[in-house]
């Protein structure tokens, strides 16, 4: 919603984003994303009456939407998995938004979608058969997930490395000059001599 606050949120819902699921048979399904950038490990919390999950609770009741996805940086993934589930409709993703990676945001949209989507045919329906495959979602999930845990270590170790070569190329300079110094110094002392 950029700037817009939404009607009746007293500004709280400002800048939050609400997706528009588009289908044939209705035009009232949104998904709202409730979206934590911060790096700090206090930008959010998924206990207590200010939980995450509660703020994407009151976002859902404030757009209406039907389903919610709680974005959160992947700095701060450290005490749960970058892919939680409550219940079918509340989904919290962590993100890499440094390298623009938003994979798991894409996938939790596409799922939810496919749920809400779900959700209206199967009230046509006396038995619900789901054609998802859950068990292999679920296992994908978990390898993508567990890839990214990887990644997140690799670029951090990539980084430290980055900065210890940075450290020792300054170094080596210093050496360097240290040497020509010396050899400066040893043929003055070679060309005293023999005057």
């Amino acid at each position: 919603t950029g700037e817009k606050a939404i009607e009746g949120s007293g500004g709280v819902k400002k800048g939050d984003i609400g997706l528009l699921v588009g289908h044939p048979s209705t035009d009232d399904l949104m998904i709202t994303i409730e979206a934590k950038a911060g790096e700090s490990n206090s930008a959010y919390t998924l206990r207590g009456n200010d939980s995450l999950w509660t703020q994407m609770d009151k976002a859902m009741k404030t757009r209406p939407a039907k389903a919610a996805i709680g974005v959160v940086n992947i700095k701060n993934v450290k005490q749960h998995k970058h892919w939680l589930e409550q219940g079918r409709h509340k989904i919290v993703v962590a993100v890499d938004w440094e390298n623009n990676d938003f994979t798991l945001l894409e996938i939790a949209y596409s799922l939810l979608r496919y749920r809400l989507i779900e959700g209206l045919t199967a009230k046509d329906m006396t038995a619900t058969e789901t054609k998802l495959d859950i068990g292999r979602f679920e296992d994908l999930i978990d390898e993508i997930t567990s890839n990214k845990n990887i990644l997140q270590t690799m670029r951090s170790n990539l980084t430290k490395i980055g900065n210890i070569i940075g450290i020792q190329d300054t170094q080596v300079t210093d050496i360097e000059r240290a040497i020509n110094s010396q050899v400066k110094q040893l043929k003055m002392l070679l060309e005293d001599a023999q005057a």
